[in-house]
């Protein structure tokens, strides 16, 4: 009799186990719109995995796909799995340790935080964020055409070609972070790792602006941007939370090698921080004799350089 009601227990838990952590559904492209196929099977996941197959799925609805049970969405690849945003505001918004993994999301255009995707707390993993724009006019509403981030992680991911309609939501053409929502959401531990972002031409800022950092290492490559900023800006991001910081940039050749007649080289900056007591330490320098902002301000001022800043056609 205990045996009997041991193995009922067992069962009663297994069967539990399997209704709300081991759930896998796979999923193949409709020819239309996906979008109820795939919240319902994310709705009925518990913390397991939905697997879209390979193809192309499409999005729709003003709000896309919402989910914060801790299940994973997971493609095939970002070169065989593709999610085409439709005619909604946003593509998917996770919470609750929710997972993105293994596709390409692109085609978005809202107002929503994060037109293709908005991170409560959860993850995005080798994914490719791509072609999506933000149509917010302010900050609170709308933050980052790609990835908009309050706590959890970006890793192996490129994000790239997103665009924000409006210059007043500077927060994230690629990659933005909020540091508290109008809805009383504040920002936790954001971890960015080995990411690839291209940031389509907009200034550096407005490429990661707002995002914090948690406690461990991370990357991120930055390409095809605008002006750079001040490097110790970034540095002292991670300095303020407590961590290192360094940021780096390369820049386009104004720079004469010693005993040359040619630029080629990059003023090149180079940022270091790190907590300290009473102030943080910073190092923020270019590899040049001079930053190209003190020569732009003695421009202005109509004030001759000092010798050994510039040269002339003979060196």
């Amino acid at each position: 009799m205990k045996y009997c009601s041991f193995l009922r227990i067992a069962a009663l838990a297994f069967a539990g186990l399997m209704s709300s952590s081991v759930f896998a559904a796979v999923l193949m492209p409709s020819g239309g719109d996906d979008t109820s196929a795939i919240q319902n099977a994310l709705n009925s996941a518990g913390t397991g995995t939905v697997e879209l197959g390979e193809g192309t799925f499409i999005i729709s609805g003003t709000a896309g796909i919402t989910w914060s049970n801790g299940a994973t969405l997971k493609g095939q690849g970002w070169d065989k799995t593709i999610v085409q945003g439709g005619s909604c505001q946003r593509g998917f918004k996770l919470s609750g340790g929710s997972k993105i993994q293994g596709m390409t999301i692109q085609g978005f255009t809202g107002s929503y935080r994060g037109s293709a995707i908005y991170v409560e707390k959860g993850s995005v993993s080798w994914c490719c964020v791509k072609d999506n724009v933000s149509t917010a006019t302010d900050t609170g509403n709308g933050s980052a055409a790609g990835i908009c981030i309050l706590n959890g992680t970006i890793d192996h991911c490129i994000v790239a070609n997103n665009d924000v309609a409006s210059s007043s939501c500077a927060l994230g053409a690629g990659i933005g972070g909020l540091l508290g929502g109008s809805d009383g959401s504040k920002i936790g531990p954001v971890t960015i790792d080995t990411c690839l972002v291209y940031g389509n031409d907009n200034e550096g800022t407005k490429v990661g602006g707002g995002i914090a950092f948690s406690n461990w290492s991370g990357a991120v490559t930055i390409r095809n941007t605008n002006h750079f900023g001040i490097a110790g800006y970034y540095s002292l991001m991670a300095a303020d939370a407590d961590m290192i910081g360094i940021a780096m940039t390369n820049t386009e050749a104004i720079a004469i090698p010693t005993n040359g007649k040619k630029a080629m080289l990059g003023t090149s900056p180079i940022a270091v921080a790190m907590p300290a007591d009473p102030t943080p330490f910073a190092f923020d320098c270019a590899t040049t004799v001079v930053t190209r902002g003190k020569l732009e301000v003695y421009n202005k001022r109509g004030e001759p350089l000092p010798e050994g800043w510039t040269a002339d056609e003979n060196g």
